[in-house]
């Protein structure tokens, strides 16, 4: 008893030497390391007869990963998640607790003072490297539900920002893809640029938004300091974020966030998608049984069965279907929204 109290003990210390400031080259060396020490190897397994397979349907990438096989089978629906519990939360308790998983680094950011844990994830979306985002779970305050807090946009705004080029971070909400009732965010690398980045940007005259003279069109004003905005001419209901300051950027993310709770944020360095959706449209008949996540909506479909992978490529409108269904549903367009949160937060004479 008392051995394994101790051995416990030694699980749950962090080493010093792996808090520091965010390095996705120290990541990398890591991911490296876990790789050849044969901690990672066992994602990779195939299933008998699973291959890798990548094809392309027009602008869109199709992905099967064999490197995935240990993902358990996604659940056609998940529904909304339950109450955060410590007792039945893998992250917090079980034998998959993360206090037992080797830690890849702790993330410290200067700016905030506050710190994120990173692991491996056990099913990685890139086999370059994908890591598992978590508040620091020794403090207990940060053992709480799916939902981001104005801090927590500022922290990822800073790590997003720190990973320019090199990792796409990204948070799912409940009823957008999330499997996990605990505050927890992905990053991976990034094989590619996102069909995402060369979609176009609606027009104002397009969106049916009435902007003020004093607010210009593509700015939202945040304390005085501009963040550029936009509405994206993308099949998935899409805002862009740019510029600013990683507060002036999360204040108007959290705003956009808490009006449309049913949603995705991807950060590619300067840049903040907020993808806002239908809490019906997690999963899409175009593409069976396939939660739609953060990397679906940037345009690289990536599966989690040959049936799905044969769909998206057998039919060309069926990946535009599958994005299309998650897509925000009110009486106001989406630049009406964004346009109706700017005003909200520009500043008062």
């Amino acid at each position: 008893m008392a051995i394994a109290w101790i051995m416990q003990c030694l699980l749950t210390v962090t080493p010093p030497t792996l808090r520091g400031p965010v390095s996705v080259a120290r990541w990398s060396a890591e991911w490296l390391e876990l790789v050849r020490s044969g901690t990672i190897s066992s994602t990779a397994t195939l299933r008998d007869g699973r291959e890798t397979r990548v094809g392309r349907r027009g602008r869109y990438l199709v992905v099967l990963r064999a490197n995935r096989a240990l993902r358990p089978p996604a659940a056609p629906k998940l529904g909304w998640l339950p109450p955060h519990d410590e007792a039945t939360c893998s992250f917090c308790s079980g034998p998959l607790r993360l206090e037992l998983r080797p830690m890849v680094a702790q993330a410290l950011l200067p700016e905030t003072g506050r710190c994120w844990d990173v692991h491996f994830n056990i099913s990685p979306m890139e086999p370059n490297g994908h890591y598992l985002l978590v508040p620091e779970i020794a403090l207990h305050a940060n053992r709480r539900q799916q939902r981001l807090t104005t801090d927590d946009c500022i922290d990822l705004v800073l790590i997003g920002r720190a990973c320019a080029g090199e990792l796409c971070v990204n948070f799912n909400a409940p009823r957008a893809g999330a499997s996990q009732n605990h505050l927890h965010a992905h990053a991976w690398a990034i094989p590619e640029a996102y069909p995402i980045a060369t979609a176009p940007v609606l027009s104002r005259v397009e969106q049916r938004i009435d902007v003020p003279e004093e607010l210009p069109p593509d700015l939202c004003f945040v304390d005085g300091r501009e963040v550029e905005a936009c509405v994206l001419d993308w099949p998935a209901s899409c805002v862009r974020l740019a510029g600013g300051t990683a507060e002036a950027v999360a204040l108007a993310l959290d705003r956009i966030c808490i009006e449309c709770p049913c949603h995705n944020v991807v950060l590619l360095g300067d840049q903040t998608f907020v993808f806002v959706r239908s809490p019906e449209g997690e999963v899409s008949p175009a593409v069976p049984d396939l939660k739609i996540g953060s990397i679906q909506l940037l345009g690289a479909m990536v599966v989690d069965t040959a049936e799905q992978f044969e769909a998206a490529m057998r039919d060309g409108s069926a990946i535009e279907r599958a994005l299309r269904d998650t897509r925000y549903d009110v009486n106001e367009t989406l630049g009406q929204l964004l346009a109706r949160v700017a005003a909200s937060l520009a500043p008062r004479a």
